[in-house]
């Protein structure tokens, strides 16, 4: 291994990094090149008087004593996070991380992709990072770059608060040493301050410094205010030449400066007097004793008798002790001296023991105890009569951040009190709500959002500011997006439609890429709301319009969000495309849509963005084998395979594991469409075991569904096979484990399934010719069919219903019973008429005319030119649609 030189360093202008805060930089080697320079011109930008520490890991990997010496003087690690970071070995996690987290330096993981975030913790632990990724995610969240200034600040000391440090102390030592000899200067501080009468004083030394970079000067300036000057002693002095002998021991004895040589290792008394003339006689760093009297002596009465005891003056020594303020790093000394001081009441201590608990640095990481500092922060702004409304926002986010919503919730009831003006009670309630949406609590949510509507509405009435009316636009988003989930269409879309009508008058003023995103997002939500109410028309303009925006945001930034963007909004064209029936248009936006997530995934090589692609993959495989051609559909599939596979090996993380068991359900479903049961149900039983193995491992709401799924195929394979017994086993285990999750949950999508579960178990039955038990499996789905047509009104649970009375229709003509089978089928007819008047969807047109050929097969004929009239118009409009063709054409034949 190379011999270790020192760290090389960054700082603004190139200035001298001495006295600036430390920071380091590492990362996983392979990913050093791509973001040394973004992330550390980033924490520049905020935190201009730091510098930057860091190793080319390309050139070497430094490690030895001597590197953790300088480890140990960091005040902050910076780690971009990436896959590599987290599934591959390197020095920066293994070695580095380790240190820092052992040594209680805080650490600031910059997550660079979207999705590790579980895998983060999981292997690193419970260390909080920040994320850019979060923005569309959770509206009401702190930016991404204020948390970052926020988190800098509390961390590293500005210029103005490290002048006030300094003047606290009562004096300086000047420590003179080799660099090669920095672990022995390091151990010569802590022995120095190891006496109580020398904690307040300063000792200047070169940290990282080169010799003759901006020094000289910084040596006169350091050696005019020292009183002392102590010299390292080992066989290192006596090189020659070196910096020490030709020129600070030099200056030192020009200065008429008292001398005290400290010997750490060994060495020549001769050949020591030689080459530095007129040295004292050197004490061992052994000696204890002899080094205090010396100090006492050489200090005389600059050394304080009587320590000072201003809770002030020890927050100040206490924050130098932190930070290695011209002192020896000293975690202990510092966190004694700073509770101290916030336990005679001095806010700024609280304050300082809620960050140092918050990130580690100096202590144990502890969020509870951070909390505990909060309040009472909280409390001696109240006792001095200020305003705690920044003070109980960090409360409420750090409650939140620990899961204690209740906690959460009270700490902003109390900062709605204390709002100054709209824009803060705006800032109140959206975290109200957040807190009421997450618990599901949506018409609670929906209130606070309203109310955070109206006084950001104020605010921007009285202000007029860019911001505020950015921000309306994110209530009316906010809003929108709780109606959406509420099943409340027409009121999402009435939210959405004011989002995007502040969205493009902002637009209009302003170059801003924030406010294009916010506008192509609700571009975006009102063409799904149009796609729920069947609007096909009025869905395709929104998501053009959404397509539009999103293409030229990709060309304006070229950011791989800005591309995943589009390539979400390329799917939409696609589905909406698809719902047409223009297959050939949809095929071209699938197949866009895949190429730019591989363009995103070849170039970033994140997790993510493999796993994106692979998505893609699926739905072109889904999209093939809705239009038959199986072939197609099993390539695009079995990329799908390949890529989980591998992201499974890589990780081993569970949501790789599961992506991987859901691509063997995908290349089962094509099996099965081929007719190669044998095939499909050995790629369903392979799906099965991972997920059976995810379920007892971890056993989410997400995976006891997919569980279900898979039962449900290899129901379909059995029951493919003839073996009915096996296929009502397997059915019967998916309807156990969907029923347990829709009375779990209550959500709509689970409620949905469970219908179709018992609709799975009513046709076995029926097959079986067990007709009565087929009845009944089919009016438990028919009535969960009623109980969500009446709660949404949307068309997808309309049209479950319309399924239910059909099923029942026909049990009811299996048995003989045609006129409570014309009574189903009629039921089903009339509603399917409704829908038909309120949508474009083709299927709802090819649901009706399916019951009116029901109809006409228990006697009334005239249903079949009705369904015949219905078909030839699908079959114009959708000349693509085999089925459509082939109905048409078989109601032709039977009519004539």
């Amino acid at each position: 291994m190379e011999q270790y030189h020192g760290l090389k360093y960054k700082t603004l202008g190139n200035a001298s990094p001495q006295g600036k805060p430390r920071v380091y930089f590492c990362c996983h080697p392979d990913d050093f090149a791509r973001l040394f320079g973004p992330v550390t011109d980033e924490v520049l930008s905020m935190q201009r008087n730091a510098a930057i520490y860091y190793y080319d890991a390309s050139e070497n990997i430094p490690s030895g004593e001597a590197f953790l010496a300088d480890l140990s003087q960091m005040q902050l690690f910076v780690i971009p996070v990436t896959w590599r970071f987290i599934y591959q070995e390197s020095s920066a996690r293994m070695l580095e991380l380790a240190y820092a987290q052992e040594h209680h330096i805080p650490v600031l993981p910059l997550m660079q992709e979207d999705g590790l975030d579980s895998d983060f913790n999981h292997v690193c632990g419970d260390i909080q990072y920040l994320s850019k990724h979060n923005s569309m995610k959770d509206a009401t969240a702190i930016p991404y770059e204020e948390k970052l200034r926020k988190y800098l600040e509390s961390v590293l000391v500005s210029d103005e608060l490290a002048e006030q440090i300094r003047r606290a102390f009562d004096a300086y030592i000047f420590l003179s040493y080799r660099k090669k000899d920095r672990k022995y200067a390091q151990e010569i501080m802590h022995l120095i301050h190891e006496n109580d009468f020398c904690r307040d004083i300063a000792i200047w030394y070169d940290e990282f410094l080169t010799p003759g970079e901006n020094f000289n000067e910084a040596i006169v300036d350091a050696m005019e205010k020292s009183q002392l000057f102590a010299l390292v002693v080992t066989p290192n002095l006596l090189e020659s030449p070196n910096y020490v002998m030709t020129t600070e021991y030099p200056q030192a004895k020009k200065a008429s400066k008292q001398i005290l040589p400290i010997e750490a290792l060994e060495t020549d008394d001769e050949e020591m007097k030689e080459k530095y003339q007129g040295i004292p006689s050197k004490v061992s760093v052994g000696d204890k004793d002899g080094v205090a009297h010396l100090l006492r002596e050489s200090l005389g009465m600059i050394a304080r008798q009587e320590q000072n005891h201003d809770p002030k003056h020890l927050f100040f020594i206490g924050l130098a002790y932190l930070s290695g303020i011209d002192v020896e790093v000293d975690h202990q000394k510092a966190f004694a001296l700073i509770e101290t001081a916030a336990n005679q009441g001095l806010p700024e201590a609280y304050e300082k023991l809620v960050s140092m608990y918050n990130t580690g640095e100096g202590v144990e990481r502890d969020y509870h105890a951070a909390v505990m500092w909060q309040e009472r922060y909280v409390e001696a702004l109240e006792r001095m009569g200020k305003n705690t409304f920044d003070a109980l926002w960090d409360l409420g986010n750090m409650l939140y951040d620990l899961g204690q919503m209740e906690e959460a919730r009270e700490a902003y009831q109390r900062m709605r009190e204390q709002s100054r003006n709209e824009r803060e009670l705006s800032v109140t309630y959206n975290h109200l709500g957040r807190i009421s949406q997450e618990e599901g609590k949506l018409t609670e949510a929906n209130d606070y959002y309203l109310r955070g509507l109206q006084s950001i509405i104020n605010d921007a009435e009285e202000t007029g500011t860019i911001r505020a009316r950015i921000d309306v636009c994110i209530s009316y988003i906010l809003l929108g997006n709780v109606s959406y989930e509420e099943g409340e269409m027409p009121q999402a879309k009435g939210y959405f439609l004011r989002g995007m009508e502040l969205g493009k008058s902002l637009n209009e003023e302003i170059e801003s890429i924030e406010v294009k995103r916010y506008l192509s997002y609700s571009y975006g939500r009102l063409g799904d709301v149009s796609l729920h109410e069947g609007k096909l028309s009025e869905a395709k303009d929104y998501f053009l319009k959404n397509l539009r925006l999103c293409r030229g945001l990709a060309e304006e930034t070229g950011t791989a969000q800005a591309r995943t963007d589009l390539s979400d909004s390329l799917r939409r064209i696609a589905d909406l495309s698809q719902a047409e029936g223009k297959l050939n248009q949809a095929r071209y936006y699938y197949l866009r849509n895949v190429e730019v997530r591989k363009e995103i995934a070849e170039e970033t090589e994140t997790i993510e963005a493999r796993r994106f692609l692979a998505v893609g993959y699926q739905v072109l495989g889904d999209f093939y084998q809705i239009e038959e051609y199986f072939k197609g559909a099993k390539e695009y599939y079995l990329k799908n395979w390949e890529i989980t596979k591998g992201l499974a090996e890589d990780t081993g993380t569970v949501k790789a594991r599961r992506d991987f068991s859901i691509s063997y359900r995908c290349l089962g479903d094509i099996s099965k469409e081929e007719g190669k049961l044998p095939e499909a149900k050995e790629h369903y039983l392979r799906g099965c075991e991972l997920s059976k193995g995810l379920v007892e491992e971890v056993g989410t709401i997400d995976l006891r569904g997919d569980l279900a799924i898979i039962y449900e195929r290899l129901g379909d394979v059995s029951q493919a096979e003839g073996n009915l017994a096996e296929a009502k086993e397997f059915y019967r285990s998916d309807m156990e484990i969907t029923k347990g999750l829709a009375e779990e949950t209550g959500t709509i999508e689970l409620r949905i399934d469970l219908s179709g579960s018992y609709i799975k178990l009513g046709k076995v039955s029926q097959a079986e010719g067990n007709l009565t038990e087929a009845k009944e499996f089919y009016l438990k789905s028919l009535d969960i069919s009623k109980d969500l047509a009446e709660e949404t009104g949307m068309i997808e649970m309309r049209r479950e219903l319309c399924v239910s009375y059909i099923k029942i229709g026909d049990i009811s003509q299996a048995e003989g019973n045609l006129a409570e089978a014309k009574e189903y089928y009629q039921k089903g007819s009339t509603l399917s008429e409704r829908l038909v008047e309120e949508t474009s969807w083709p299927q709802v047109y090819a649901d009706l005319g399916a019951i009116y050929i029901k109809l006409g097969s228990i006697g009334d004929v005239q249903m079949y030119e009705k369904a015949y009239d219905i078909f030839k118009k699908l079959a114009v409009r959708f000349p693509e649609n085999v089925r459509y063709q082939g109905l048409r054409d078989d109601l032709k034949e039977l009519l004539t």
